[in-house]
């Protein structure tokens, strides 16, 4: 790659880079007026104390099969000197007065919400006041989970008999395989992260409650691959690739980031792994002796690939 096609890379990379960012700024703003607008009408409309019954009244009056194993979980553990809307049922299911007039009048509407009929955002901002340390609403808004309806109670189960972390509803690296279906096949390939050998877990690199970075992920991709892999991140004399920002998908740009077919996770085989970006050295045709036939990194040329301390062409 020449240093102009280098310099228009960056400068394209640059740009698009810049726009992502202000699509961001501009979406998260909406969104965020959007929420306070909602908490603020929520907050001007809120229900009278009176309006709140408590868990009991629920429990033991009309929902008694409920009531052992409500008392069980951590949801009915809230601060018994928060107000009603923040405890028990009614912090998820509203107040219980009205329900109770409707049910008594036989009323077809049971003025009680339902979080098991909700899904997506209106979910999501169910559980957030009490889950904000956890979720950020106007950052899970944005991601790829909520444009799917994704909400908590797709991972999540509220009342689960048998208490998993999180109240997950699976073990977290199965609940993520049971949609990211082609993840899961590449755990299975030749070369592959050790998912299933227990090294490495989904979360380590996604928040699967929303990243600024794309596919939900931690940090800056080269940054989060190189806190586990920090032999490739240097500082090198001389530097390749991610390091000197040239490579515009970073490790990507050689890996696949959850398993390959081919060794050490590459995306493709031999030589055509460097030419992507090496066209030069096609066209020039200094390596077509038959003797450089193989992968540039493994013949014994460019052996130290990520980056060197002594040659400009990665030899040693």
């Amino acid at each position: 790659m020449t240093g102009r096609s280098i310099q228009t890379a960056n400068r394209c990379r640059w740009l698009r880079t810049a726009a992502a960012t202000l699509g961001i700024v501009a979406a998260s703003l909406a969104l965020a007026i959007g929420f306070a607008t909602d908490r603020v009408g929520a907050e001007t409309s809120a229900p009278p104390a009176d309006a709140y019954l408590g868990t009991d009244a629920c429990t033991k009056t009309c929902h008694k099969q409920e009531r052992k194993q409500f008392l069980a979980d951590v949801h009915s553990k809230s601060d018994r000197s928060a107000p009603g809307h923040l405890k028990g049922c009614e912090a998820c299911h509203g107040p219980a007065k009205a329900h109770k007039e409707a049910v008594d009048a036989d009323d077809e509407d049971l003025k009680m919400q339902s979080p098991a009929k909700a899904s997506g955002a209106p979910l999501t901002r169910t559980c957030a006041p009490c889950h904000s340390k956890t979720v950020n609403v106007v950052r899970f808004e944005s991601t790829a989970h909520a444009g799917e309806g994704i909400g908590c109670r797709d991972c999540h189960a509220v009342h689960q008999d048998k208490p998993t972390d999180h109240k997950l509803k699976q073990r977290a690296n199965e609940l993520c395989l049971s949609c990211h279906k082609a993840q899961n096949a590449e755990f299975r390939a030749n070369a592959h992260h050790p998912l299933f050998e227990g090294r490495i877990d989904c979360v380590d690199c996604h928040d699967p409650h929303g990243g600024a970075e794309p596919a939900m992920i931690k940090q800056d991709l080269d940054r989060l691959c190189t806190s586990c892999h920090p032999e490739k991140r240097g500082p090198f004399l001389y530097e390749h690739g991610p390091n000197v920002d040239q490579m515009e998908d970073g490790c990507l740009t050689c890996h696949k980031p959850h398993g390959s077919a081919l060794d050490k996770l590459a995306k493709l085989s031999g030589r055509g792994l460097c030419v992507q970006c090496h066209t030069d050295i096609v066209t020039d045709g200094s390596h077509r002796d038959p003797r450089r036939a193989g992968t540039c990194w493994q013949n014994g040329c460019h052996a130290r690939i990520h980056g060197s301390q002594n040659h400009p062409l990665f030899l040693f």
